[in-house]
């Protein structure tokens, strides 16, 4: 997460370059994943850039808040100053550093976890990582109906991802999936 300096809510220590991932309502749509780019607007928190989202600016005229030498923006439209909260750094390390949510992924057993139905080679997409047994939260896709909704109450990394249905989700332990491709 972002860390805090001092006493001051609105004072924010940014890493410029880090990529985080939209977790509130305001601005991209939930999920979208940008980089910051300046650290530290006082009022509004670091000026991060979606790439591709058309729906923001180009930092409103306020880049000589940045407390760093800010990044070229990603689009006249692609830029939004972002709180704290709703930002979630995606570099959270799961499973020893294995996995991040993001990450796609496939089952290496057929019914992982005492799955129904859940096929060895079925990809997936990591949504959060659990504080209980098993770990790791993943979305099947639509093509996948014998999980629940999400059970995202135990996500201690968050539920950022987005998920497709009520059934297709499912928790697996670290060494019951692996890595197709990765979000880093």
């Amino acid at each position: 997460m972002l860390e805090k300096v001092g006493n001051d809510v609105g004072a924010l220590t940014n890493k410029v370059g880090t990529i985080v991932r939209q977790v509130g309502t305001d601005g991209p749509p939930t999920g979208t994943i940008g980089q910051i780019r300046c650290g530290c607007n006082v009022t509004s928190g670091p000026l991060v850039c979606f790439p591709g989202w058309t729906g923001g600016h180009d930092g409103n005229g306020f880049l000589d808040t940045c407390a760093d030498v800010p990044l070229a923006s990603c689009g006249p439209t692609s830029n939004w100053w972002m709180h704290e909260d709703g930002l979630e750094d995606v570099d959270t390390p799961l499973c020893g550093g294995k996995f991040k949510v993001g990450d796609a992924v496939f089952a290496n057993t057929t019914n992982p976890s005492g799955a129904t139905n859940l096929k060895k080679g079925m990809i997936g997409q990591i949504y959060c990582g659990a504080s209980g047994l098993p770990p790791i939260g993943v979305n099947w896709g639509t093509g996948y109906t014998g999980g629940h909704d999400g059970n995202t109450a135990v996500c201690s990394t968050g539920t950022n991802m987005p998920l497709s249905s009520d059934t297709s989700n499912y928790y697996v332990e670290c060494d019951e999936i692996s890595a197709l491709a990765t979000t880093k």
